[in-house]
């Protein structure tokens, strides 16, 4: 009974559920967590169609249209290295691992 009791203490939840985390802290990292295809899309939005739209009107990144350009952009921007151009439109680690991430995702 004791243990119990200090498991519910520590873990400051509902006996019976299911949820191994605090219930706090659960609702936290549902509420913040994206998936590696949001992250990406951010990276692409932010970084890639600001050129894309002006000069290549065509290849445009969409959350719909992004995982059949995955190849491309791993090639452009992890092979060839020449994809984002410009100084202000470079890629951060954390830009990259999350492309990285999101183009390994698909892959498997």
């Amino acid at each position: 009974m004791i243990y119990l009791i200090l498991m519910r203490f520590i873990l400051c939840m509902d006996i019976g559920s299911t949820n191994p985390l605090p219930n706090a802290v659960y609702e936290n990292v549902i509420s913040q967590q994206e998936t590696l295809k949001e992250k990406a899309f951010k990276v692409l939005k932010q970084k890639c169609n600001n050129c894309h739209a002006t000069r290549k009107r065509v290849s445009i990144f969409t959350f719909k249209n992004m995982d059949s350009l995955s190849q491309s952009i791993n090639e452009q921007v992890f092979f060839n290295q020449k994809m984002p151009r410009g100084r202000k439109n470079e890629l951060t680690d954390r830009e990259k691992e999350d492309l990285k991430n999101w183009i390994f995702e698909l892959k498997n």
